[in-house]
């Protein structure tokens, strides 16, 4: 069964006036019995990705062209992935196809002689269009005068791609992770906020056999053969889950204004009209989509103001008054009021603690939140939570992997962030065996002890 919870404007995931969903509800209830589909998530909106169709959980512009398409419906789709609300990147037996808001459709051309092999999968970031191919090659899709084009990258063979905001990672059949894009917020995991305009070895994981990578908005994660989960970039929601750094307070009107002015451009923070905001920088992506370079200017930083946030050792280590207890905020508190809140980014790949030493086996971040399940079945989330979309039934940020406990009678089989939602995979848990039920507190203990 599918659950979800989060930004719910759209009606996404339930229809109802409420923005915010931050309990699990069931959706795609009579879609995913069988178990052989994929989630998409949109900013507005939820996919399947079933029997070669698209289905939408709301009344959204692009999967309703999709579907209207007939260049698209007479071939079989193999993956779609989603540029806000400007367009959708499909995957199909023929090549790869932009299909714009507007309702054009543009077959993505190749610049140079590369092999026949059919595409395999999309991902689609704000500057970043990254298809891979059957035969495990990758390569960069991006505007060309007047057409799209597929343009090559080197890495040998390839075995996953994920895009966030600004930045790419790839993780190679070998294990190796590679990096580029915008490194600003430490997210390229370099050790330093410089950009990458091609795909550079992140040095710190080598040795390590890495089995799963998954990009936030501007943080990172990479999982390894073994369960532990390494994660890096940007901390401001504790995304990374390491202790916050406080919010700025200001003294007056004037000192706001002159410190937001010096503050990062497209600073990702979002009032009670977030999806007009949105909507707003959709557009500008939209006027960006069609570019000659897929590259944006470095967010301006005063590197000497915050150098005692940015360099941070390898593991990076942190304490607490209470190392029992995650921080964490009401939505709209003063973050400075939560406990030992002092990391804003790390630029080097941290190993990130989970309790009584369980592996986790699955991984995925959203814009300022990420998940992950455990190999007991059991789901974990932190990070930014205005809309609920940390499960905890509340709106609150918390940056320590904390236990969704709505979900403690299900074996949670893998998670899927979105921006400002989380799509969970689950199934029932089998009634207790005899022996367990004759001890109680054997079975209280095993199955539903907290972390927090």
């Amino acid at each position: 069964m599918l659950v979800g919870f989060g930004y719910n404007a759209f009606e996404q995931l339930i229809s109802t006036e409420k923005r915010c969903i931050s309990t699990p509800v069931p959706i795609f209830a009579d879609q995913c019995s069988d178990g052989n589909f994929k989630v998409i998530i949109q900013w507005g909106s939820i996919h399947l990705l079933k029997d070669h169709q698209v289905i939408c959980s709301s009344k959204s512009c692009l999967c309703s062209l999709l579907r209207s398409s007939k260049e698209v419906q007479k071939e079989k789709i193999t993956d779609v992935d989603f540029r806000g609300n400007a367009a959708a990147v499909v995957v199909t037996k023929t090549g790869v196809l932009v299909v714009n808001k507007n309702g054009s459709i543009e077959r993505v051309e190749s610049s140079s002689d590369v092999t026949g092999c059919r595409f395999k999968t999309v991902r689609v970031g704000d500057t970043h269009i990254i298809a891979t191919k059957a035969d495990g090659s990758c390569g960069e899709v991006v505007y060309n005068e007047a057409s799209y084009v597929y343009r090559p990258i080197l890495l040998g063979r390839v075995c996953h791609v994920t895009c966030g905001k600004d930045h790419v990672l790839f993780l190679t059949e070998s294990g190796e992770v590679y990096s580029y894009g915008i490194g600003s917020r430490g997210q390229l995991g370099h050790g330093q906020p410089d950009s990458e305009k091609s795909p550079r070895v992140v040095e710190a994981l080598q040795g390590i056999t890495v089995s799963a990578v998954s990009c936030g908005g501007w943080h990172s994660a990479a999982l390894s053969g073994i369960g532990d989960v390494y994660i890096w970039g940007w901390n401001e929601s504790g995304q990374i889950g390491f202790a916050m750094k406080p919010k700025p307070t200001f003294t007056s009107e004037n000192e706001k204004f002159n410190t937001e002015k010096d503050s990062y451009q497209n600073q990702p923070y979002f009032d009670q009209k977030a999806e007009e905001e949105f909507s707003s920088e959709s557009r500008e992506i939209d006027m960006k989509f069609k570019c000659k370079e897929p590259e944006r200017e470095m967010h301006a930083i005063d590197l000497n103001r915050i150098k005692s946030s940015y360099e941070l050792p390898l593991p990076l280590k942190t304490e607490r008054a209470d190392d029992n207890e995650a921080s964490c905020c009401e939505d709209g508190a003063d973050v400075s009021t939560c406990k030992d809140i002092t990391i804003q980014f790390s630029m080097l790949p941290s190993l990130l603690d989970f309790p009584d030493d369980f592996s986790v086996s699955k991984i995925s971040c959203g814009s300022r939140h990420t998940a992950a399940v455990l190999e007991n079945g059991k789901l974990y989330t932190w990070g930014w939570g205005k809309y609920g979309q940390l499960g905890h039934g509340d709106t609150k940020t918390i940056d320590r992997p904390t236990l969704v406990t709505a979900l403690e009678d299900k074996q949670v089989v893998d998670v899927v962030c979105g921006e400002w939602n989380t799509v969970v995979v689950c199934e029932s848990l089998p009634p207790p065996s005899q022996s367990l039920l004759e001890e109680p507190a054997l079975y209280h203990s095993a199955m539903t002890e907290p972390y927090h």
